[in-house]
């Protein structure tokens, strides 16, 4: 299991999105929404016992778009939530999970969204609200 080759992976997946979208593989500092980014969730690492050793990996990826006006944030918050199309954030995720080399570019063998929380305006970075939600996501890997 290497950390870095699942944000890598997570990230490469989140860069399919329809453009304009960034995906950065840590949190920024100066984030140009609409964007992704990745960190661990506690716990972080698991072993499941259930899986026959497998290690679960979980992360939470947050997406961000500008808190402007409502309506218009809000509609382009959804467009990211949506389960299909060419901006889900979900399928993104999910979308190599059935390849032959594994999901993630092979840094894993399977990669899951578990939950998704909105913030509608009161996600502060630097001062400023956005609009954002967080991804539940859990990767499970070999030891």
């Amino acid at each position: 299991m290497d950390p870095a080759a699942l944000r890598a992976g997570l990230a490469a997946n989140l860069q399919t999105i329809a453009a304009p979208f960034h995906a950065y593989e840590t949190a920024p500092n100066s984030p140009e929404p609409p964007c992704a980014w990745m960190w661990a969730d506690d716990p972080f690492i698991e072993r499941d016992s259930m899986h026959m050793g497998i290690i679960c990996c979980n992360y939470k990826i947050v997406v961000c778009v500008q808190a402007g006006d409502n309506e218009a944030g809000l509609n382009q918050l959804d467009s990211y939530l949506m389960t299909s199309g060419e901006k889900s954030v979900w399928r993104a995720i999910e979308s190599d999970k059935r390849a032959p080399q594994g999901a993630l570019n092979g840094a894993a063998d399977d990669v899951s969204v578990v939950e998704v929380k909105r913030f509608d305006g009161n996600y502060i970075i630097g001062g400023n609200g956005y609009f954002a939600a967080e991804f539940s996501v859990q990767a499970l890997c070999r030891g």
